[in-house]
């Protein structure tokens, strides 16, 4: 049985950051985001540069498996910016967060 994946993309409040990513459970992965959690011990990581802290989603998609996934990450992270900011306009013209779709 395969298992359902999504493809995201996270932007900082501004939306200068855009982050790329995909996971099998959507919900899991902003919570732990924003929250910078780790999935094991619960403890804070360390701060670093690129964090998904206070980001919100500005696009995702449904995938039947990690391969499409995977294959679809690659196509939007070898695109410019102005192709992704495309993509995300046309089904979030606002840039809002639609981590209450899910």
């Amino acid at each position: 049985m395969r298992k359902e994946t999504y493809l995201y993309i996270l932007s900082d409040q501004s939306n200068a950051v855009l982050v790329i990513g995909v996971t099998t459970n959507l919900k899991r992965q902003l919570l732990d985001n924003r929250e910078r959690k780790t999935a094991a011990g619960g403890k804070k990581r360390p701060r670093r540069q690129k964090t998904a802290e206070g980001m919100k989603l500005v696009y995702y998609e449904i995938l039947p498996c990690m391969d499409a996934a995977e294959q679809r990450e690659q196509m939007l992270k070898n695109m410019s910016r102005q192709e992704r900011v495309h993509v995300i306009e046309a089904r979030n013209p606002k840039w809002g967060d639609l981590g209450g779709e899910l």
